[in-house]
């Protein structure tokens, strides 16, 4: 099982990728995440804000507990 990305890693990563014009390949291999995913937050936050990178299932999973 994978562990579980913070919202504040997902920012880093996501200002890694646009900062330093990494592709999402090379944030990938730095990060140890998958392409997919670093693609994924990268095009969220590019489309509705850093916000849009809370992981809101594990808010819900919390919530009810």
């Amino acid at each position: 099982m994978s562990r579980k990305i913070t919202f504040n890693e997902r920012v880093e990563i996501v200002e890694w990728i646009n900062k330093g014009s990494h592709s999402y390949s090379e944030a990938a291999e730095h990060f140890q995440v998958s392409y997919q995913q670093a693609r994924s937050w990268a095009l969220k936050a590019k489309e509705k804000g850093f916000e849009a990178l809370v992981d809101t299932v594990a808010i819900a999973n919390q919530n009810q507990r």
